[in-house]
């Protein structure tokens, strides 16, 4: 697999783990679950997130 395939868009990791964007944009910006700089990051007006980091908050 491609390095890239394993960064998702907050609107791809929503499809696929069947989660809100806001719920998830609110993870992210509490930085609690997940760690900026390493798990998140946003790139302009896109949060960017691996799916490392979504798997371990929420399963496969």
């Amino acid at each position: 697999m491609n390095i890239i395939d394993e960064v998702l868009t907050i609107s791809e990791a929503a499809e696929k783990y069947n989660k809100s964007t806001s719920t998830l944009r609110r993870n992210f910006d509490r930085g609690v679950s997940f760690k900026h700089g390493v798990d998140i990051r946003k790139s302009g007006s896109t949060w960017l997130v691996t799916k490392a980091a979504m798997e371990r908050e929420y399963g496969e």
